[in-house]
């Protein structure tokens, strides 16, 4: 009986962790994406006094990542779009940058994918396919700190070129199939 208490009890415990885990991953995905619409409509509204009606931080972190895409071999007409994605997944998160392409952000902007070329979309959905992101790196951090505090430190002072890391390995990934197709 006493084995079985123990098993019981681990299974406990990795339940009530698995669960803290899943919340402060969702809690940090909410505070990103909350963060980027707070900015953009700060962005938005500094935007109308400059003569800027559409100004947001994905407009910025496109003309930002515009050498990259460029670089990614996207063809010039859509250059700016796809980059305008690789800059809305490195703030905020891949499923977040997915859903704006093909147009499951929802808010009528209808879809990107439509209107990109074929070679821009291959190129953009293999860029966008990694857990390269400002949100990746806080949930690690978080979750990390939650299962060992004595560590935190340490992963933190790794999560950015972690993250960068991660963004060229997707880039050269997006890179090479840029090459074959």
């Amino acid at each position: 009986h006493e084995y079985e208490a123990n098993i019981l009890h681990a299974l406990g415990n990795g339940a009530a962790t698995g669960i803290q885990l899943s919340l402060l991953i969702l809690a940090t995905v909410i505070a990103m994406v909350s963060s980027i619409y707070a900015i953009d409509f700060i962005l938005t509204w500094f935007g109308q006094f400059i003569g800027i009606h559409a100004l947001t931080l994905e407009l910025i972190l496109g003309y930002l990542f515009y050498p990259l895409a460029w670089l990614l071999g996207v063809p010039h007409k859509d250059v700016l779009k796809v980059s305008q994605l690789l800059g809305l997944k490195l703030v905020a998160n891949e499923f977040v940058a997915y859903s704006q392409l093909t147009g499951a952000a929802g808010g009528g902007n209808g879809s990107i994918q439509a209107e990109l070329s074929p070679r821009a979309l291959m190129i953009s959905q293999f860029a966008l396919a990694g857990f390269a992101n400002t949100g990746s790196v806080a949930q690690v951090i978080a979750a990390v700190g939650s299962l060992a505090p004595s560590r935190k430190a340490d992963v933190s002072r790794l999560a950015v070129s972690a993250c960068l890391t991660g963004a060229l390995a997707t880039a050269m990934s997006a890179a090479i199939v840029s090459i074959i197709v």
